[in-house]
Parts: C-alpha cells; structure tokens; sequence
C-alpha cells in the first residue's frame, strides 16, 4: 500500500500479537467472510457488503490481538520492527494494520508466525570467594539478576588453564554458594546458566585465594598467562606461580621463537605472582609466546598484544 498517493493516506501502522491461549490464528487461512459477519453481528449480504467503508473490508482473526508497536507512516518502501514474543517454546502470531487519515477507514494484513530464539548468556558471576573449614571448601558469590536464570554450574580443576566439562563439574546449584568437601587446593571455575542453556563465562578462583586455610597450600609451578588477554604493548601483566624461590626466567618470545624480552622472577619467592613483563618498553602488537622456566619445569602460552 502506498502511504500518501491513496485517496485516504496512510498515516500509521499497528503491530499486533495474538495473546496465547485463545482461539489461535492460522496464517493464510481466515475466512474474511466469517470474520467480517463476527464484527458486523449481521450476516453479510452483497448489498450490505457494497455499503460498507472501504476499510472494514477485512477483521481480525478469531481470537485475542494486542497492539504491540505503532509506527508513523514515512512513506518508506519497508517498514521493520523488532516486536518481543512470548515465549520461545511455540511460535507468536503477528497482524498488521494500517490505519488511514479517516478513522474508519483502515486495513489489516493476514496472519504471520514467528518465533525468537533465545541464544544470550547470562553475565559472568561476580564476587566468588573461597574459604575453607571442617574440611570443606566453602564457596559463594553474588547472584545473577537475569530473569530466565537457570543455575549456576561448578567446576573444580587442578590448575588455573583447566577446561570446564561435564568431567569436572561438581555441583550444579540454584543457590549462591556451594560446600565442597575435601581437601583444600582445588582450582574452582563458575558459571550461570539460563533456562534455555545458554552458558555465562567463567570466574575463577584459586587456592591462593582460599582464606582460612591451616597451614601453607602447596603451590604448583604454573603459568597463567597474560591478563587481560589481549594485553595492551605496554601493560603486558602476566601471572604465574612458583613452588619455591629457587632462579626462575619469564620470556615473550615473538613466533619465530626470537626472544622479545625476558625478566629473572625467581627471587620473587614461591607463591603466585603478576608482573609487567613489559617493563616500561613498548611491545610492538601481534602474536607472542609467553614462556615460564624454574630448573627442569617449563609452561608456554600464547599471548596477543595490542596497541
């Protein structure tokens, strides 16, 4: 329909949503006849047809309809609107009217199904902590606010690198904290999940974050690479930790293996540690290799940097 050449211009457009749970829309499939004769309360005739304004020519499909947007006629040759639907388990039916510059007058599309697919994750979980007692590590965070929150899923590891998987999942909770029983050290990641299964990102907890524990946690020697990752040329922050404070070298070597820099770390002292690999020094953007050497243990992973 044109918007402004008609004899009665067009001057918005309505968007409506069947309501679910009354009598359904079937899209291409209504009776105009039926609909019509439902709105008139009278049979239609011919005559009675003839006498009619031009926009009553056709009605809503049997059943409840909700106007969800309303949009101006700018006399484009495409209109798109981003309607919300109900629910993704079955599909909305949709109508669209267009509503004339005399109020009588006006027309309606057929029926159109469709559906939304919900493939957003909810954000990361935020506030973890770890505290062990009793013989338990005793983890909680702050709770997601998202409206189809699902859950949260646990994972326990033996180092900060470790993969999420069913293999490793410990705990699947609705509550915002969970009671691991066992001995302390584990490596813990935590993520929310909607009702559709869609999986946040992972916060981390490691056991040198573990307050309460009697004793010194053994430390494992580990890289846990570059933070953040990508890291800006010169921010290039890189942790790891040392099981005692014997020599102990940190590397950026570019791909060809050619080291970039290097920095002796083992007088830092066993425990977990963050230092600027960069120094103060520029590093030119691209494709790294971080690499961490104490005696016969060595760990690599890559690292990208930006300007």
């Amino acid at each position: 329909m044109d918007d402004a050449n008609s004899a009665t211009p067009v001057a918005t457009y309505g968007v409506w949503r069947h309501v679910p749970g009354t009598i359904a829309a079937r899209a291409g499939k209504t009776n105009p006849d039926a609909a019509l004769t439902t709105r008139l309360g009278v049979p239609l005739t011919e005559s009675l047809r003839a006498a009619l304004p031009v926009g009553i020519a056709s009605a809503f499909p049997p059943g409840t309809w909700e106007l969800v947007a309303s949009v101006p006629a700018l006399q484009q040759a495409q209109y798109v609107v981003a309607v919300p639907t109900i629910s993704n388990a079955a599909p909305n039916d949709f109508e669209v009217t267009a509503h004339t510059t005399t109020p009588s007058i006006w027309f309606i599309s057929l029926p159109a199904s469709g559906q939304s697919v919900d493939n957003l994750a909810p954000a990361q979980p935020t506030l973890l902590t770890a505290s062990y007692a009793g013989g338990q590590t005793n983890l909680a965070w702050a709770a997601n606010t998202e409206a189809d929150l699902g859950s949260y899923r646990l994972y326990r590891g033996t180092s900060a690198g470790f993969t999420p998987a069913i293999g490793n999942r410990i705990a699947t909770p609705v509550a915002t904290s969970y009671a691991d029983a066992g001995a302390a050290g584990g490596y813990y990641k935590l993520s929310a999940v909607d009702v559709n299964g869609n999986e946040s990102s992972f916060a981390l907890i490691m056991p040198g974050q573990t307050t309460g524990v009697g004793g010194e946690i053994p430390v494992a020697f580990a890289l846990e690479g570059a933070q953040p990752n990508p890291a800006s040329g010169a921010g290039l922050h890189v942790a790891f930790a040392l099981p005692t404070g014997a020599a102990a070298r940190l590397e950026l070597l570019d791909v060809s293996g050619r080291r970039v820099l290097a920095r002796e770390v083992g007088l830092l002292g066993a425990g977990r540690h963050t230092v600027n690999l960069a120094g103060g020094r520029k590093v030119a953007p691209g494709l790294y290799w971080v690499r961490l050497t104490q005696g016969a243990s060595r760990r690599t992973m890559r690292a990208a940097v930006i300007e």
